[in-house]
């Protein structure tokens, strides 16, 4: 073994590494990276229903939150 020989080894030794270990952190990071969810829009069949559920639950809220206050005012007015 010449010296040029062992210089070149310990190169390709050294290189080989760093790519096997950056190939390899690619990869892991591709299992373990979190998914990120496809964005929805209100057009969808699905999604536009459950939107107009939600708005017809909260007008009903609504509407009931003012029966209440005002009976809350009609039985302060009566005290």
């Amino acid at each position: 073994m010449t010296a040029g020989g062992r210089i070149a080894g310990v190169l390709m030794l050294t290189v080989g590494v760093a790519l096997f270990a950056t190939f390899s952190g690619f990869v892991a990071n591709a299992f373990l990276s979190a998914k990120r969810p496809k964005p929805v829009s209100a057009g969808d069949t699905e999604l536009g229903g459950m939107v107009r559920e939600v708005e017809r639950l909260n007008a009903e809220q609504r509407a009931a939150l003012d029966r209440l206050r005002g009976r809350v005012a009609e039985l302060e007015r009566a005290s």
